[in-house]
């Protein structure tokens, strides 16, 4: 398989090219030196095999932590506002249902 002097474009969707490289048998002639990243910036001119597969996973685990955290940050800010909002018209009704439930009339 040739691929030297060919451009490539190493971000997270070239990791499934890298992993292949690295899994199999193919036999790539100067996969070291003359297979080289075109860019995103800091790649630009480094091998496609040095690659960091473990980056991109980091990508999942980071979005997963930011829906997480701000899940969780919307929710208490609605219980707040619900609270302080609602709050006594909540304490009246628990208490005017515990009232009929005890058969406590007007």
């Amino acid at each position: 398989l040739f691929l030297h002097h060919n451009r490539f474009l190493c971000n997270c969707d070239a990791v499934w090219f890298v992993w292949w490289v690295n899994h199999t048998e193919v036999t790539i002639p100067y996969l070291a030196t003359d297979v080289t990243c075109m860019g995103p910036g800091a790649h630009k001119g480094q091998s496609v095999v040095s690659l960091d597969l473990y980056t991109c996973e980091l990508d999942l685990t980071n979005f997963i932590l930011f829906s997480l955290s701000i899940s969780a940050v919307l929710s208490l800010m609605m219980i707040t506002t619900a609270n302080h909002l609602y709050f006594w018209d909540v304490w009246y009704s628990y208490h005017f249902c515990k009232a009929k439930i005890k058969g406590y009339r007007r």
